[in-house]
């Protein structure tokens, strides 16, 4: 934890706003994985069984489908790229969006093929630079077509 250096007058505000942010950070989340953490949360305060199994569920979708996106987005990048690894070390890359309309073509076709939605799925953002970044070494054709092989196979 950062700790203020600054003087205080002698009253350990300091000290309390640090733990206030200590706090703060453990406690925070990505803003994409707000809508699952929102939802275990009221499943931690339900005390209703049928709405409990409900929560359970959704959460359990919600899973599965980040599951899917991380691995459908991993394997269009390790057959265009060769291998995991690959894909690996293009994530450790810096996001630069080079060809907009490549990006425009190949997330439209994600969303439609893998049956996603940003709005109904916040939680997959973190996984879409991998598609973005591919841009800057393939055509938009050569990406929309390996997408559709692994999205319309599912």
């Amino acid at each position: 934890a950062v700790v203020s250096t600054q003087s205080t007058g002698g009253h350990g505000k300091g000290l309390k706003d640090a733990r206030a942010n200590e706090f703060q950070m453990e406690n925070s989340i990505q803003s994409q994985d707000v809508m699952i953490d929102w939802l275990r949360r009221k499943l931690r305060k339900t005390t209703d069984e049928g709405s409990a199994e409900e929560l359970k569920q959704q959460i359990k979708d919600h899973e599965n489908k980040e599951k899917f996106v991380m691995k459908t987005i991993d394997a269009v990048g390790a057959d265009l790229l060769g291998s995991p690894e690959a894909v690996n070390n293009l994530k450790k890359v810096s996001l630069a969006i080079r060809h907009p309309g490549c990006n425009e073509a190949v997330m439209k076709e994600f969303f439609a093929a893998c049956n996603c939605r940003i709005q109904d799925n916040p939680y997959i953002t973190k996984y879409l630079a991998t598609l973005s970044k591919l841009c800057n070494m393939f055509s938009a054709d050569i990406i929309v077509k390996t997408v559709g092989k692994y999205c319309y196979e599912q």
